[in-house]
């Protein structure tokens, strides 16, 4: 083993843009659209409490959002976030999942 391996660095960096809006640059500088910067954010939060069969990846959350606007899905964002910061004893995971479902 090598003594001076270091551990491997992330390649996704998070930055801000002039909004305040959080938006995630690749290291070789291109930037991910505002799209998968959401799928992202529903993915870390929804892997957190996650209980299943299979792993969850990130493109079962992008397909499952796939019907959703960027407009809905900052509203959706949002919902989720309000309801964390006001709700107690939240599971962010239980929200997301049922807020998806589809009723006939």
């Amino acid at each position: 083993m090598n003594p001076y391996h270091e551990a491997p660095e992330s390649k996704i960096v998070s930055a801000q843009d002039l909004f305040g809006i959080e938006r995630f640059i690749k290291k070789n500088g291109n930037p991910m659209n505002e799209r998968a910067c959401l799928i992202k954010y529903f993915y870390d939060n929804a892997k957190k409490n996650w209980v299943g069969k299979y792993e969850l990846e990130p493109c079962h959350i992008g397909l499952r959002l796939a019907h959703l606007s960027l407009q809905d899905l900052y509203a959706f964002k949002s919902m989720c976030e309000d309801r964390q910061k006001t709700q107690p004893g939240f599971v962010w995971s239980k929200f997301f999942w049922g807020c998806l479902k589809v009723r006939e």
